[in-house]
């Protein structure tokens, strides 16, 4: 059982990694969307009947706290890259700021539902779920424990964006999923981590680099 927890939930990852690799070669890449739902949400959802364990447990309070430092927190330095007309670092980034309209709520809508909480389930969930059971939790951060399944998931998370592309900007979605974890094992649960997860994705359609 406790090597189950390290195997099946990497078998799970490799698959879907192969899927989104084989739809980006042959020109499939509009199915991804329909790839990540069945392997981070449907055959997860499956393999794993505990609330508790994928980290789905609800607390209003705890993420209309994230909503609302989550909106600050990336308010901030959009302000600042639009006032400053964008930011360019030559063959790492190209940031040109939009104004938010109807079509960012869109966006994050999308964000929030489609991308972030499939992710998140699976990840954060149910990966990064299993292999603490597997790992334990030996680490501690801020008075937040957590184990080396918080790493090796956001190393994953890092590498299942790469079919996407080689840009500097998919090798660095390692950090955004370390903080991502860290906030599971804050909160004990993925919601959190969604909402922060959406607004980084919406962040970055703003200042145009995703």
């Amino acid at each position: 059982m406790v090597v189950r927890n390290f195997l099946i939930p990497l078998f799970i990852w490799l698959l879907a990694l192969i899927s989104l690799t084989f739809l980006k070669l042959f020109g499939k890449w509009d199915l991804s969307g329909i790839a990540a739902l069945i392997f981070f949400l449907i055959i997860p959802s499956f393999l794993e009947k505990s609330n508790e364990a994928l980290g789905l447990k609800f607390i209003w309070k705890d993420n209309v706290f994230v909503f609302i430092a989550s909106f600050i927190f990336f308010a901030i330095p959009y302000l600042i890259i639009f006032i400053a007309g964008g930011i360019q670092i030559p063959y790492v980034l190209d940031l040109q700021p939009r104004i938010p309209d109807l079509i960012t709520l869109k966006w994050f809508g999308i964000f929030l539902i489609g991308v972030a909480f499939p992710e998140e389930f699976f990840f954060r969930g149910f990966l990064q779920g299993r292999l603490n059971l597997f790992f334990g939790k030996e680490f501690r951060f801020f008075g937040i424990s957590f184990g080396w399944g918080l790493i090796l998931s956001s190393l994953l998370f890092m590498l299942i964006h790469l079919p996407q592309g080689l840009g500097v900007v998919r090798f660095l979605t390692f950090f955004p999923g370390l903080l991502f974890g860290i906030i599971r094992e804050k909160y004990g649960s993925i919601f959190p981590a969604v909402i922060v997860h959406a607004f980084s994705n919406t962040f970055m359609i703003l200042v145009g680099d995703l």
